[in-house]
């Protein structure tokens, strides 16, 4: 299952004010009162996932390019 199917199928989360009262909850409660914690939808999630994968993907072949470069410049 794609991650993107795998979203579009998941529910939504509480507010952060109304996590349960589990472990996980606790931590995200706690942090909230000294750092800036958000909670995004699976919609805002997967977006920046995508825009984060195609900066991956970018850079790789920047470096991919890098690397031809040296190999070329060596070989000579």
């Amino acid at each position: 299952m794609s991650l993107r199917s795998s979203l579009e199928h998941s529910t939504t989360t509480a507010p952060i004010e109304q996590q349960p009262d589990t472990l996980p909850g606790q931590m995200i409660r706690g942090l909230s009162t000294f750092l800036p914690v958000w909670k995004l939808s699976d919609e805002d999630y997967l977006a920046l996932l995508l825009k984060k994968k195609g900066d991956v993907e970018r850079r790789l072949k920047e470096i991919e390019a890098e690397e031809m470069k040296i190999f070329e410049g060596s070989a000579k």
